[in-house]
């Protein structure tokens, strides 16, 4: 029969993050994880506008609804992307 773990030697995310001392490190995890599904999305959307314009908003549709992100997040990091790709300025 197996001894009792200790305390110290339980794996840290078999407690609660807080209590745990890594709320901060989770929380930045998270946005790291959000920024990096943001960048995908905006990419496909920049590539759905590039390749089919008519089907653009519908991709867009799509991706909010799998990723959970804003479809107007989406639409202006897009933007911001064919804005860059092509030079133009901003109004």
């Amino acid at each position: 029969m197996m001894a009792p773990a200790s305390e110290s030697s339980i794996h840290p995310f078999s407690k609660p993050l807080v209590q745990c001392g890594y709320s901060n490190i989770r929380a930045k995890f998270v946005s790291v994880t959000e920024d990096f599904m943001l960048l995908g999305v905006g990419v496909i959307a920049v590539a759905a506008f590039i390749h089919h314009i008519s089907t653009w908003e519908k991709v867009v549709e799509e991706l909010t609804g799998i990723t959970g992100i804003s479809g107007q997040s989406i639409m202006d990091f897009a933007y911001v992307t064919l804005t860059h790709i092509t030079k133009t300025k901003s109004m």
